[in-house]
């Protein structure tokens, strides 16, 4: 178990790092409820710039085991624990928001006015305003799982790539900003206007927290399958 325990470690911080990105759109929700559309994506970039301290602890932890010659095998555990963990969590705030909003709540008292609207509870009925069309939600599932995917899969096959080639594994790891630049560039082109403009017009709420959060599943699944994928056919 000691020997497994900073792997662990690592999974669980960037699955932390993860979870703060995604959840931080609720808060746009809740903002938008409360007519504070600004300050509800000033708060989803706070919670997602505080969140990544996961990562930035994750990752040198990887980075250390690959250079005292981590198996790729192990990478890849690392990837499904990761994911296990977001996956799992994930579906609890799809079905329960209460925890959610009672930070939120708190968060905007914080920086903001005092929600009203929002503070007596966080069922589905309350953070609902108007819905959103089939067609909406398949777009923002699939923006969103595309965004999700390669921000996420980044860590994984890159520390795969160098455990796999370890002769270049300094060159491996830098393919991590490069898959993470597809995934930025899906959230902050598409995703995030897409967003923006539905919630400015009183619309999404719940189902586009949802939708999202359906997306990022769906993306978590596929990451986890092509991490062992890449390691199953390049393991040596």
């Amino acid at each position: 178990m000691t020997k497994h325990a900073p792997l662990i470690a690592a999974s669980v911080l960037i699955a932390v790092s993860m979870l703060g990105e995604t959840v931080g759109y609720f808060a746009r929700v809740i903002g938008a409820r409360e007519r504070q559309n600004a300050l509800g994506y000033s708060m989803h970039v706070l919670i997602a710039t505080y969140s990544r301290v996961g990562t930035l602890l994750g990752l040198p932890i990887i980075g250390y085991a690959l250079d005292v010659g981590v198996s790729p095998w192990r990478i890849a555990l690392v990837a499904l624990t990761t994911y296990a963990v977001f996956i799992l969590v994930t579906a609890l705030f799809y079905f329960d928001q209460k925890v959610l909003t009672a930070v939120c709540v708190k968060i905007f008292a914080r920086y903001g006015e005092p929600c009203k609207e929002s503070s007596h509870g966080g069922s589905a009925e309350a953070m609902c305003s108007v819905g959103l069309a089939p067609g909406e939600s398949r777009k923002i599932i699939v923006a969103s799982a595309l965004a999700f995917f390669c921000t996420s899969v980044s860590f994984f096959i890159a520390s795969s790539a160098a455990a796999v080639w370890t002769a270049y594994r300094v060159t491996m790891l830098q393919l991590t900003p490069m898959m993470t630049a597809v995934g930025t560039l899906v959230s902050v082109t598409y995703l995030d206007p897409g967003i923006s403009k539905l919630l400015d017009g009183g619309r999404g709420g719940l189902d586009m927290f949802r939708a999202i959060l359906v997306g990022r599943f769906l993306a978590a699944i596929s990451g986890g399958l092509v991490t062992v994928i890449f390691v199953w056919g390049f393991r040596g």
